[in-house]
């Protein structure tokens, strides 16, 4: 932890030009850069400090946390689209935990040895692929008449004892989507194991001690009000229509009216991707280094 003894501002990094020698460090670590592959300018050195990646762990925070309010609203539009229940519905969403759980004890043993921002980046990728495949059964699955005709042929004929057996295989045939759906949840329960176990020890690793309660605080109030934008996302996506087949008759209000329940996990999942490059670009992974550097000389 970063000794509040120093009288340097504990959010700066070491200084890139050494007044001493008269030559950049940065011309000596080039490859230390901030950046990704060749593209590596020295404009994005300044965003090497701990606010920085405080300020975009809150982000990220508030997006992860967003997933679950956006999935929340979406859980009547999902039932009619494809006429499922309750029970099914809890079992799509107990994959988050088994995916958290999976890879908690890994992720954090793993991350304790360094690399939190790679391996948060990681966990982004992960939510991404995620967010996208929540939305695959929309493309993949044709699409239902109308929500009344899909519930009729769900339903058993009077003649249930002679007809049992198509009845029942009737009844399952649209399940289809249910892998999708499970899959993608224990990928976004795995990718927000490391946002939510390593940020807080990273952070408080990096700031003094009377400025980590704030710090850590900040983060947790960023997730509280991730449900928020998810449930106003999920508001705005279900006013437009599911498909271009909908029946133009009909209006949201309509008990027939499919939303487009799919659009948010598209946008999510775009937000994780440009996340996943931040991350990935070692702007954050050198403060340590550096801060530990500076103490030593």
């Amino acid at each position: 932890m970063v000794g509040a003894s120093d009288s340097r501002e504990w959010w700066r990094p070491k200084p890139l030009w050494s007044s001493s020698t008269g030559e950049s460090t940065n011309k000596i670590m080039k490859s230390d850069r901030c950046g990704i592959a060749c593209c590596r300018p020295i404009c994005l050195e300044p965003l090497r400090d701990i606010r920085a990646f405080i300020a975009a762990a809150c982000f990220i925070s508030c997006l992860q946390a967003s997933f679950s309010g956006y999935t929340s609203s979406q859980i009547t539009t999902i039932e009619k689209r494809f006429a499922i229940g309750s029970i099914i519905i809890g079992l799509i969403n107990s994959f988050f935990e088994v995916g958290y759980i999976s890879c908690v004890m890994i992720v954090s043993y793993a991350g304790s040895k360094g690399r939190v921002p790679l391996w948060i980046s990681s966990g982004l990728m992960a939510m991404s692929v995620g967010a996208f495949l929540y939305s695959t059964p929309h493309f993949v699955l044709p699409p239902p008449s109308s929500a009344s005709e899909k519930n009729i042929d769900h339903l058993c004929p009077e003649n249930f004892s002679e007809n049992a057996n198509s009845c029942i295989e009737d009844g399952v045939q649209g399940y289809d989507f249910l892998p999708c759906f499970l899959f993608a949840q224990f990928l976004i329960g795995a990718g927000s194991t490391p946002i939510l176990t390593l940020a807080p020890p990273f952070v408080d690793d990096h700031v003094p001690p009377n400025k980590a309660p704030a710090m850590i605080a900040s983060l947790y109030a960023a997730a509280a009000l991730g449900p928020v934008f998810g449930y106003a996302l999920g508001a705005m996506m279900i006013q437009y229509p599911a498909d271009r087949i909908t029946r133009k008759d009909i209006t949201p209000d309509d008990p027939n009216w499919i939303g487009a329940w799919w659009a948010g996990y598209i946008c999510l999942g775009e937000h994780f991707s440009s996340q996943h490059c931040q991350m990935h670009s070692k702007i954050f992974e050198f403060h340590l280094i550096l801060l530990q550097h500076q103490h030593v000389t």
